[in-house]
Parts: C-alpha cells; structure tokens; sequence
C-alpha cells in the first residue's frame, strides 16, 4: 500500500530523507552540507503541513521511499522573482522505476492546491523529459555547480 504523508506525521522518515539528500548531493553541491538538511526537515516538520516549508514523504508498505517539499524560495538557485518550488524530490535507488516518483508528485499537487497556490516552479538536473510528460513547462536552463538546471513551471 502507497501512503503519501506530511513530515510531522513520520517522523521516523528523517534519518532515512538526511542520508539520501545528502548522499545524492553533497557531489554536485558541495555548498549544501548534512546540517542543512536537518535544519531544513525540522522546519517542514514544524509547519505540520499546514504553510510552505512543507515535505511529504511517501510510504510503500510503511517503509520510507521518497519524498517531495514545497518551499518558498529555492535556496540553492537565485530566482527571486520564482516562488514556491517543488524541491528536494528524492525516491530512494531500490524503489525507482515502479512509479512512486509519480506518487509523490500527485501527493504534492494536491497539497498545492489545499495551499491555493496557482502557479510552482521547480529545477532538475536529470528528469525534465519526465517533468515535461506530467505538465511541467521548460522556461530556461542554466549551469549549476557540475550539473545544468532546468528550470519549469506549472500552473495550477
């Protein structure tokens, strides 16, 4: 069974979320350390979900595989003028390719929308074709650290 739930609500998630932003990342953006990471997630869990810095983290048989934030500001890229972002999606390596990043994203535009938020910008450095196929607009592309970020929208 797939549950798509607010950080607050799984706790038990943070350890697990911690090691794969920061097992993925802390190559392509040095900048962005482990203690980063846990401010950020304490904060998601400290809106319980009710205002941005959101996070949802999606369950598969109550095992952690992944999750998604929403946050005001993109700390890493400086777009002011951007605001909010889907940020931080992650699915662990052993539950790719069975459609939970897909749950994720389903579980962060219902939370948009219960937010009333009309239009969400985000960045990838490797899945835009995927994006693209689930509404997302490319706007722009721009080098980042050792990656190239897209950068997309979408309204809602």
């Amino acid at each position: 069974m797939i549950r798509i739930l607010d950080i607050s609500e799984c706790g038990e998630a943070l350890d697990t979320l911690i090691k794969w932003n920061d097992d993925y990342w802390s190559e392509k953006t040095p900048e962005v350390d482990l203690d980063e990471w846990i401010r950020f997630y304490q904060e998601c869990v400290e809106s319980r979900g009710m205002r941005i810095p959101v996070t949802l983290v999606g369950l598969h048989d109550e095992r952690v595989f992944g999750a998604v934030s929403i946050v005001e500001v993109d700390d890493i890229l400086d777009f002011p003028d951007y605001s909010p972002w889907i940020a931080g999606v992650i699915v662990g390596e052993e539950y790719r390719g069975q459609g939970l990043g897909l749950a994720l994203m389903r579980g962060a535009e219902e939370k948009i929308r219960q937010l009333g938020l009309q239009k969400v910008y985000l960045w990838t450095n490797s899945r835009d074709e995927w994006y693209r196929a689930q509404g997302w607009i490319e706007l722009h592309r721009q080098p980042f650290g050792r990656v190239e970020a897209v950068i997309m929208e979408k309204d809602f």
